[in-house]
């Protein structure tokens, strides 16, 4: 059967695609689209939780969609290395649930070989019954959502935590033997000032996390904080200490013994987040529950976001394939270089030419045009050693803007009969 082409059936595509794998992902995403509340900065696929029984509901359809998938697949090789539960708050599941939830998913795909197994978390939600359910289920790893350790920041952002929250929690995750954990710290945020972000920062490494993810607020369209900065009623730092916040962050960091691995994230020696490596280096992955998104046989698809009708789709697994997919496509050449460039040179170890050569047929200047990557490695932003090229320190600052640059570029005019399927 010929493979699907981007802008078939949504179906169609991401049902062959399972049919014709010859191995699982290796990262498994389960998405728990509820919290206890709304930030105003975000445009995940969330919604407030009413009640225990919404909850229940999308872990008992998530399970019919994973049953459905192992049904489905072709895959006969492998299993999962990664599980992350994200959201939305996974953590305000009963600690019922979160048994339900993780005993069914081992009882449905291959997890035995599981080499990290995450789970996000807001301060506050985290209770020793629920932080044993999450044990039991093979849960060691731990991302917070700490954001700020500054009170009047985290009202401005809306947040219901307190710093002494936070701490709580990384205590309580320690007890139950829970070593691994990640913060997740915020800036560029209404009325930050680079000293109360770095007490922040001093706070959250006094807490000694093996890994700090640092993000820089971005405005989404359609959130609170986009329509007040819109309206002129939200300010925010500008560029230049935006740039300078990052700086110190990095420097912090990096003096504190955390490394730089990619662009927002650092980690321990050893610590690196092994699943969202996956994503970074352009591996396969396969998600479940409302708006989860899959990579897998070169889909791309997601799932139907709202959690009502995510959970209706999932009964319809019994009477057809593929029933929660909402959007599916089979990613062009272009579009699998482009990504491929995009993500590798958001890494500390940037892109690996030998690898972009063997699964395209092209070298990265022969894909996008040689004279750009000469002009940005003459300005400082980038360089090559070997078989890799990476970002300098300069070029981190401006990442995106220098991918943008080298796609625009044309290149070398190629068809997909003449480049290799992606490696394995």
């Amino acid at each position: 059967m010929k493979p699907p082409q981007s802008g078939a059936d949504p179906v169609e595509a991401a049902v062959e695609a399972a049919r014709q794998a010859r191995r699982w992902p290796k990262g498994l995403y389960v998405h728990l689209p509820y919290c206890p509340y709304r930030c105003p900065y975000c445009d995940f696929n969330a919604y407030v939780l009413r009640s225990r029984e919404q909850a229940g509901g999308v872990v008992d359809a998530i399970l019919r969609e994973a049953e459905g998938w192992a049904r489905l697949s072709g895959a006969r090789e492998g299993g999962f290395r990664t599980l992350y539960l994200g959201g939305g708050t996974p953590t305000l599941l009963t600690p019922a649930q979160i048994r339900r939830l993780l005993g069914g998913l081992r009882r449905l795909l291959p997890l035995d070989a599981l080499d990290e197994v995450t789970v996000e978390a807001n301060p506050g939600t985290l209770t020793p019954a629920r932080l044993e359910a999450l044990v039991e289920g093979g849960v060691r790893r731990v991302s917070l959502g700490a954001q700020s350790m500054d009170p009047l920041e985290l009202r401005r952002l809306g947040r219901w935590q307190s710093p002494a929250q936070v701490e709580r929690s990384v205590r309580l995750c320690r007890a139950h033997g829970i070593a691994n954990i990640s913060v997740d710290v915020m800036f560029a945020l209404p009325g930050q000032h680079l000293a109360s972000l770095m007490r922040t920062l001093d706070a959250l490494l006094a807490l000694e996390p093996q890994h700090v993810s640092a993000y820089c607020l971005t405005l989404e369209p359609g959130t609170p904080f986009f329509e007040q900065w819109s309206e002129g009623r939200l300010r925010l730092p500008g560029e230049r200490l935006q740039a300078a916040m990052y700086r110190r962050v990095v420097e912090r960091l990096r003096r504190g013994g955390w490394r730089r691995y990619e662009v927002s994230n650092f980690a321990r020696p050893g610590y690196e987040s092994a699943h969202n490596l996956l994503y970074w280096r352009h591996e396969e992955y396969l998600g479940l529950g409302p708006g989860a998104h899959s990579f897998w046989e070169g889909v791309r698809f997601a799932t139907v976001r709202d959690p009502g009708d995510y959970a209706r789709a999932a009964v319809a697994w019994a009477h057809g394939p593929g029933a929660t997919v909402a959007f599916a496509e089979r990613l062009t050449v272009r579009q699998r270089m482009e990504e491929r460039l995009m993500l590798a040179l958001r890494l500390e170890e940037g892109l690996d030419r030998r690898r972009f050569a063997a699964d395209f047929g092209l070298s990265p200047e022969q894909a996008f045009g040689g004279a750009v990557w000469d002009e940005l490695e003459a300005a400082g932003l980038l360089e090559r050693k070997g078989d890799r090229i990476r970002l300098t320190d300069r070029g981190m600052m401006v990442a995106d803007a220098i991918v943008a640059t080298i796609t625009a570029t044309v290149p070398r005019p190629t068809t997909a009969a003449a480049i290799p399927a992606p490696a394995r």
